[in-house]
């Protein structure tokens, strides 16, 4: 669309810019866009600017983040959108207690003694789920 507006970072408007301008100002969607982020495209002559655009709905904009990513194989930099509702917060994942088993001092009479009484149960059936030999 090539839309040029000085409020996403150029130097001045085009039509197309205008027409997107009068968009945002008669619907709900705002342009979530920080001038401190950098520019998305990298020209060949050495200027760069901002021609990709996150618009999202005015009721997401408190919770929307906008950022811009490293491309080094292309001239676009690549936006990464996040949006966070509240109460949707990733929780810090619990650490994990590491199991391990000691085979060393596991009791292999028991072990063998219920395998063999299981073994010789009447109805043993090996397509049986396993929870029924218990």
């Amino acid at each position: 669309m090539n839309a040029y507006s000085l409020w996403w970072g150029y130097n001045d408007a085009n039509a197309s810019g205008k027409k997107f301008e009068y968009l945002l100002n008669s619907s709900s969607l705002e342009i979530i866009f920080n001038a401190s982020d950098p520019p998305t495209y990298l020209h060949y002559n050495g200027r760069d600017n901002n021609p990709d655009l996150l618009c999202v709905s005015a009721d997401l904009s408190d919770y929307s983040k906008r950022r811009v990513i490293e491309d080094p194989d292309s001239r676009h930099r690549q936006i990464i959108t996040s949006i966070v509702l509240p109460g949707s917060e990733r929780k810090k994942p619990k650490e994990h207690q590491k199991v391990s088993w000691d085979f060393k001092n596991a009791d292999r009479s028991i072990f063998r003694e219920l395998t063999e009484e299981k073994m010789q149960m009447k109805n043993f059936n090996f397509c049986s789920p396993p929870c029924q030999f218990f």
